[in-house]
């Protein structure tokens, strides 16, 4: 949880604290996907893309969902 929002209270626009928080979700993503995949004995840099492709659908499939609704 605070990986997302910690960038809204370092920045002063709503603007780039997205983006640094997209920056650094990814990164955390691609992290934990990396390690994910070194302790089951995946390949660990498709590991990390595989999660970080997750990752990035569910974002833009939450953004166009909220965008329909309101």
């Amino acid at each position: 949880g605070c990986v997302p929002l910690l960038p809204y209270l370092l920045t002063h626009t709503p603007s780039n604290g997205l983006l640094y928080s997209s920056v650094m979700t990814f990164i955390a993503l691609g992290f934990f996907g990396y390690l994910k995949s070194k302790i089951t004995s995946q390949p660990p840099v498709l590991g990390a893309f595989r999660v970080v492709l997750i990752g990035a659908a569910a974002a833009l499939s939450a953004f166009f969902i909220a965008r329909l609704i309101g």
